[in-house]
């Protein structure tokens, strides 16, 4: 009977263990959605409060989903933001161009973008190769520039140095906006392979180490973000949904006419 009661007296203890645990989880869990949204609502007050037209630069479609999208998703639900996304190539490097180009039409739409919100840069210049440079960066910047001024476009967003896969076509696209000085430019930070598959931990490590001047965009939506990854049925992998950059933007910011500095890596 003693060794009855004495089991029980355990088995009570151990769920109010338990309780506490889960208790304390949820409330952490709470409090740290509601310190990223808030760092949400501060990069919006930074960066984007005035009325203005931005464009999203990618080198391929899928690129806007697989990097960009709690930038994106964030910025659509700013009735005074007017978000396009500029892609440079069709990514019809295995034949495929014309079914991607269909796929960012459907991820975007997924992401809360209108079909004439997504447009390419259609220049046979420049195609998809994950092995080869372009060397005509020049000619990639003004074709951009014509696209934009016709948009109104105050701001740019685009890969970091590394083009955060190391892809050759991701790295010219951000040569060639990092030259466009006109503008507000926004570079999304490249990490290393450990940070890239860092997930929820990735979030609260980038809150507390990035600086106060960088821009920063966290997501929850990750059904809305997986769905849009779903339309790249041609190129979609399940690890897409398992990297940082599904859960956290972070950006450097380079105001008009501003040059880049030692915080960047050079080119």
């Amino acid at each position: 009977m003693l060794t009855s009661c004495s089991a029980v007296r355990k088995s009570n203890k151990f769920d109010i263990r338990w309780k506490k645990i889960l208790i304390i989880s949820a409330f952490s869990l709470f409090l740290t959605i509601l310190i990223l949204n808030n760092t949400n609502k501060t990069t919006l007050e930074m960066y984007f409060s005035e009325k203005t037209n931005v464009a999203l630069v990618i080198a391929h479609p899928d690129d806007e989903v697989i990097f960009f999208s709690p930038t994106i998703l964030q910025l659509k639900k700013q009735p005074h933001i007017k978000l396009y996304v500029v892609c440079v190539t069709e990514g019809n490097f295995y034949g495929l161009g014309p079914t991607r180009k269909k796929e960012l039409y459907s991820s975007c739409n997924e992401l809360g973008l209108e079909s004439e919100e997504v447009l390419f840069v259609n220049d046979d210049n420049f195609y998809d190769n994950p092995s080869i440079r372009w060397n005509n960066t020049s000619i990639l910047a003004k074709d951009l520039e014509r696209i934009l001024s016709k948009l109104n476009i105050g701001s740019i967003l685009t890969f970091g140095p590394y083009g955060c896969s190391g892809h050759p076509n991701h790295r010219d696209v951000h040569l060639t906006v990092r030259s466009l000085l006109n503008y507000r430019r926004f570079f999304l930070t490249d990490v290393n392979i450990l940070s890239y598959y860092g997930g929820i931990l990735e979030m609260l490590y980038t809150f507390f180490t990035t600086p106060s001047n960088n821009a920063l965009f966290y997501s929850w939506n990750l059904h809305k973000t997986f769905n849009a990854m779903k339309s790249h049925k041609s190129q979609f992998h399940f690890h897409w949904i398992l990297t940082r950059y599904a859960l956290v933007n972070d950006w450097w910011v380079y105001d008009v006419n501003e040059l880049v500095g030692e915080e960047l890596p050079p080119l």
